[in-house]
């Protein structure tokens, strides 16, 4: 299966109230939350943000490089997904 990509690009010249009117227009982002934490004994950071009613999480390790992302549509399955990323292990083997 293939896929096409289209690029294009365009130069618009405006003035600065109709910048900030077009900026003003778009979606407004929450700037992303992040955490650090211990789960079961490594550092890991947690990150939540939302845009446009989507709402998104990450959970990084970094030894053991592992990492987890989601994407939700309510704030409710945001949280449910750190719940998740809470609950991992590792091998006591491994350590």
């Amino acid at each position: 299966m293939s896929e096409t990509v289209i690029t294009t690009r365009r130069t618009v010249v405006a003035t600065r109230e109709e910048l900030n009117q077009l900026l003003s227009s778009l979606p407004q982002c929450q700037a992303p939350y992040t955490a650090t934490e211990f789960i079961d004994g490594r550092s890991v950071q947690l990150t939540s943000g939302s845009c446009q009613m989507r709402y998104r999480t990450s959970a990084v390790w970094q030894r053991p490089l592992m990492y987890f992302f989601g994407s939700a549509d309510r704030a409710i399955a945001q949280s449910l997904q750190w719940d998740v990323y809470r609950t991992v292990r590792f091998d006591r083997q491994a350590r």
